[in-house]
């Protein structure tokens, strides 16, 4: 079965796709249909067949996306997407290059743009490519189109309240066919994944006493959580749930290194890192100074190549500033007003997730 698999989304700095190809416009799509947290979008393009899937993540714009893209033929199983597309996301939180859980234990990315992670796309995409081909052995050959129904038309169903066969039969006459599904959209792993978290962030029980004052009842923090992991529904091992390329490892809270991404416009940063950026731009500006100076003979020969070396260090020091206004919650535009560079360097930022993104300091 020939088929294709694309990673999509926005990360935090814009969108972001890999491969990158025309399929952009249909997978802007997939996301401008996505009411529901976690949703299946299938759009059928003459004799090809995309089978696209989005989850949303802990900011309203940001989302991670995954397509498989199929010639002259279309899958009879659409209920068995999710869990393919579902273990996906899992596996990329496990590996914790792309997708991570923020201090609220919601699913967040601290990746950027998916080219800077080719490595690991190219592993998911390849076990997405594994297990659609598993699916795909009942595959049938596409119907022809009822051309009477437009190329930009859509339908949307319910994950769990409608059949599967009026969605198949959907799914190759409209433009758009949505599944969306309400309610948990995790895979087994990442429930787990989710419990071990907040396992690990409660705090240690207090020593306590009996009534007759004689002995202690406490507990260590490792034998309260096997007390608590005791009284739940037991979960399958991460390591037995992941593939054989998995690393055994802990769930991983976002975490922006400094000067990670140090030209972009998106995303926020402390205190430190703006004043290290003021002083980087300094030394750069005197590092232009004397570059071009010995460089140019003429007098206007070296302001243009001044003017030409700062060229990137005043695109760093806007987008260090912008992403310190967004530390304080404010709009870019802030670093305009005059003086308030002062209140960069000094003010602290907000505590927590803003409408920014992750808190730098976590």
């Amino acid at each position: 079965m020939n088929s294709s698999v694309y990673i999509f989304g926005n990360l935090g700095v814009g969108y972001t796709q890999y491969p990158e190809g025309y399929a952009q416009e249909f997978f802007y799509k997939f996301h401008e249909q996505s009411s529901a947290r976690s949703q299946i979008v299938i759009h059928r393009d003459k004799n090809l067949m995309y089978y696209g899937y989005v989850r949303k993540l802990d900011v309203p714009e940001r989302y991670i996306g995954f397509c498989v893209l199929l010639n002259g033929v279309r899958l009879s199983h659409i209920n068995e997407l999710f869990p393919v597309y579902e273990d996906a996301v899992a596996d990329l939180v496990a590996h914790g290059d792309i997708l991570c859980f923020n201090e609220y234990n919601q699913l967040s990315s601290f990746a950027g743009k998916l080219k800077d992670k080719q490595h690991e796309i190219e592993r998911i995409s390849v076990l997405l490519r594994e297990k659609i081909e598993e699916l795909g052995k009942d595959a049938v050959v596409l119907p022809p189109m009822r051309y009477g129904i437009e190329r930009d038309s859509y339908k949307t169903f319910s994950y769990a309240e409608d059949e599967e066969s009026l969605i198949i039969d959907a799914s190759v006459q409209y433009g758009y066919t949505c599944i969306r599904k309400s309610g948990n959209c995790d895979a087994p792993l990442l429930t787990e994944l989710k419990n071990e978290l907040r396992k690990r962030s409660m705090p240690t029980p207090e020593l306590t006493k009996t009534g007759d004052g004689v002995g202690e009842t406490s507990t260590s923090n490792e034998e309260w959580e096997y007390e608590a992991a005791s009284n739940s529904t037991p979960v399958p091992s991460i390591q037995n749930t992941l593939p054989s390329t998995t690393p055994s490892i802990s769930p991983v809270l976002g975490h922006q290194h400094m000067f990670s991404n140090a030209f972009s416009f998106s995303g926020r940063i402390r205190r430190l890192e703006y004043g290290l950026s003021y002083i980087i731009y300094e030394v750069w500006n005197v590092l232009s100074a004397l570059i071009t100076g010995n460089l140019s003979t003429k007098e206007n020969g070296a302001i243009v190549l001044y003017y030409l070396f700062m060229i990137p260090g005043i695109w760093f020091i806007i987008a260090q500033s912008t992403k310190r206004c967004h530390d304080r919650g404010n709009s870019g535009w802030y670093q305009l007003i005059p003086f308030y560079g002062l209140w960069m360097l000094f003010g602290g930022g907000n505590e927590g997730t803003n409408e920014y993104g992750l808190d730098p300091k976590r």
